[in-house]
């Protein structure tokens, strides 16, 4: 016992032990499998933002102990001293479930850029989400309203102070031939009539070839991607688009954004689509019936 102890001052103490240091807890990592996401990355300028989320139109799936779709909004920029800042979101203050929400972004002077990212199931269609921004700090004639089901031009996922550009598209139906600028419709929705192919040309401040464009076809087929007014699709094979994409030519990605939508055979109105991303109907190989687009110059 003697080399246990410690003598001192004709006091005895426990001679201290050393302790084993404790291992640091490793992360738990719980993989989640079938889950993807879809990512928009947008730029304002200063100042007060609401930006909308409409209700999803695919039933909810829970996976994870989430329930999705689920959507983040969050600041996008290496100052975070000078990031655009957001309030009133729910589920932690920048989810919003699939029910919808709104959020409200404060863009500092210079402006500032966030990301807008959409989480999903792989059992869910990928329809895209109605997210609508509006500036929240400035007269209502400043600020864009989103039209009608009925009007021509689609619904903005841009501020309303942009510019509007004009283009014209050339669309076949039928053999039959015809035309629309942008902001109206190419083709007429809810006539069961279906595009066969379409082709698009910048005019004014952009070049005939400064937008870019593919169709989708049955089987999930796709036109290459083609420019300045050249047709993608089929004439008088009596095969239907099934959908589209629509972006600006790579010198103007930094100075444009281009919205469109569509209306298909069966499901009707989709949601807004923006710089390329594709834009089906929420059935397999659904025939597409008409589209809209603008063509906005970034301020």
């Amino acid at each position: 016992m003697a080399e246990n102890l410690n003598v001192i001052a004709g006091n005895t103490r426990s001679k201290p032990q050393p302790t084993a240091t404790p291992a640091a807890a490793s992360p738990i990592v719980v993989p989640i499998s079938g889950l993807q996401a879809s990512v928009k990355l947008l730029d304002l300028a200063a100042g007060l933002y609401a930006v909308t989320i409409e209700p999803a139109r695919v039933p909810p799936v829970s996976l994870g102990g989430v329930t999705l779709p689920a959507t983040s909004v969050t600041p996008f920029d290496n100052k975070p001293e000078n990031a655009a800042k957001i309030f009133g979101a729910d589920h932690g203050g920048n989810w919003v479930g699939p029910s919808g929400g709104a959020v409200v972004l404060r863009i500092p002077a210079g402006g500032g850029r966030f990301v807008i990212t959409t989480y999903r199931s792989q059992q869910q269609e990928g329809v895209p989400l109605a997210i609508q921004i509006a500036a929240i700090d400035r007269p209502l004639s400043a600020v864009a309203t989103a039209p009608q089901a009925n009007d021509a031009a689609p619904d903005s996922l841009a501020p309303a102070a942009e510019t509007i550009l004009p283009a014209e598209i050339t669309f076949c139906i039928d053999q039959e031939s015809g035309k629309a600028a942008a902001g109206s419709w190419a083709g007429t929705p809810g006539s069961k009539r279906f595009l066969e192919a379409f082709g698009i040309t910048a005019n004014g401040q952009i070049t005939p070839d400064g937008i870019e464009y593919q169709g989708f076809g049955p089987n999930r087929r796709e036109t290459p991607w083609v420019s300045a007014g050249k047709l993608c699709g089929s004439r008088g094979k009596n095969v239907a688009l099934t959908g589209l994409a629509i972006r600006p030519a790579e010198h103007l990605r930094e100075k444009i954004d281009i919205i469109y939508e569509c209306v298909f055979a069966v499901s009707g109105k989709s949601a807004p689509c923006r710089n390329g991303e594709p834009c089906r109907g929420t059935r397999s190989d659904e025939p597409l019936e008409a589209f809209s687009l603008r063509i906005l110059a970034r301020a």
